[in-house]
């Protein structure tokens, strides 16, 4: 706190955890007294396996690659999820295709993709397919901070 939060919010801060660690615990009692999961179900563990989930897509956007880059196709990508995650994270999924026009509506990324696809970068297919980017290129980064993967665009 003392590093990134200044002197005057930091009892705001305070309050804030207190409050969420109060609320964890009164539906951990309340859990307890009705002998059901459904109050920790409900309120604490979204928290958990909804970032698990926005983790996992979130690494997909841009890591590996340039930083210092205005062509968003060459410092961001874009992943095709099963439906059911590409619904969760709002078809952000579609994340060149949303850096470059931020004001499509999430629900049109799709179809902006089809009609700009060919001034792409070829789009991974799922997780697998793009960690098996993402963890190389984490390990060389690891060895040289400079690394970035190459990015080949397919109308080259």
């Amino acid at each position: 706190m003392k590093v990134c939060i200044p002197e005057k919010e930091r009892d705001k801060c305070r309050n804030s955890a207190r409050i969420h660690v109060g609320i964890w615990i009164v539906t951990a009692v309340v859990s307890l007294y009705f002998n059901s999961w459904l109050p920790l179900i409900y309120i604490v563990l979204p928290v958990f396996y909804g970032n698990t989930h926005r983790v996992m897509c979130g690494l997909t956007q841009h890591t590996g690659l340039h930083d210092d880059i205005k062509d968003h196709r060459y410092s961001t990508r874009t992943v095709i999820l099963n439906p059911i995650s590409s619904f969760l994270y709002w078809q952000m999924e579609y994340h060149i295709e949303h850096h470059v026009f931020p004001i499509v509506p999430s629900y049109n990324l799709p179809k902006l993709h089809e009609l700009i696809k060919d001034q792409l970068p070829p789009p991974k297919k799922g997780f697998i397919d793009e960690y098996k980017e993402i963890i190389p290129a984490i390990l060389k980064q690891s060895k040289n901070p400079e690394y970035k993967i190459d990015v080949k665009l397919t109308n080259r």
